[in-house]
């Protein structure tokens, strides 16, 4: 039997595209299938995860109960441990003779604490010290406000060869010509003398100091240097005679040489030793006095 060419050829193409189509179909199916389980292994892994870091998230909140009641622990023992200093200083010093105000007395108990002013000599120089620098504790910002004869005498050296009538009465010009180029300060013009001017009971001056002394307390000193004259007058004079090496000095003894090297130390000169050496003896005495 004859057929017709291109009914021949219809059937052909056609059985070749439904070939074609049928396998094309069939691989695809596979690979949604495939992308299916994929996703599926996802998901459970995701939920895996979710289900540990849940986990995780408790313990984390456990460990940080854990950590507050350990820090809270902590400090009752830092506490206990003051207080335990505080009666055993109070067994070789006697704190209610001393001729301080009160408020110096309040504070004196963290100063000997943090600062290892714990012994006779050491607190009765670094309270004589603060006591001569301040006015006896009242002032806690240095006092520029100088006469013409109180320049020559106290900058002797600034006044050689320029005329002091300009900063007579004038603290803040004098502040930014004496301390200018120094102590990490900045030019005259720079404002950096009168920024940086002393203050604290013994007198925390320089750019240098207060930026140090910024990264003992948690407040920006450099930019709030005031808080210097009136928020820590005590602490920033103890961190001073700290950073200084102070207390080995003090060690010495309260012998006019003990004081005079103390002095030297503290003021950079011996600027005022009489009354530092009147004070000292007069601490001493009274920190001294216990069963009297």
């Amino acid at each position: 039997m004859d057929f017709p060419i291109s009914e021949t050829v219809t059937a052909v193409v056609a059985a070749v595209v439904g070939w074609i189509t049928g396998g094309k179909v069939q691989k695809e199916s596979a690979e949604i299938k495939n992308a299916k389980e994929i996703m599926k292994m996802w998901q459970e892994t995701a939920e895996a995860h979710k289900t540990e870091i849940e986990a995780l998230r408790k313990e984390i909140s456990s460990l940080r109960e854990k950590l507050d009641e350990m820090e809270g622990h902590i400090r009752k023992l830092e506490e206990e441990n003051r207080d335990l200093k505080k009666k055993t200083w109070e067994r070789f010093m006697n704190f209610d003779a001393l001729d301080v105000p009160s408020h110096i007395k309040a504070e004196i108990w963290s100063v000997m604490s943090k600062f290892q002013v714990n012994t006779i000599e050491r607190l009765s120089h670094f309270l004589a010290q603060c006591a001569q620098e301040s006015g006896s504790f009242r002032a806690v910002s240095e006092n520029l406000n100088y006469s013409v004869s109180g320049l020559k005498k106290t900058f002797p050296r600034y006044f050689k060869d320029r005329d002091p009538k300009a900063y007579s009465k004038a603290p803040q010009a004098l502040a930014n010509y004496v301390y200018s180029n120094r102590l990490g300060n900045g030019s005259e013009a720079s404002g950096d003398g009168w920024r940086y001017r002393g203050r604290g009971y013994i007198q925390l001056t320089g750019k240098d100091n207060y930026r140090a002394f910024d990264g003992f307390v948690d407040e920006d000193i450099l930019n709030n240097p005031d808080l210097v004259a009136t928020k820590y007058p005590l602490l920033s004079a103890a961190w001073f005679w700290s950073a200084n090496k102070i207390n080995n000095l003090a060690d010495g003894g309260v012998d006019i040489d003990d004081i005079t090297k103390v002095t030297k130390r503290v003021n950079g000169g011996t600027h005022g030793l009489q009354e530092r050496i009147n004070f000292t003896k007069r601490f001493y005495a009274q920190l001294s006095s216990v069963g009297t």
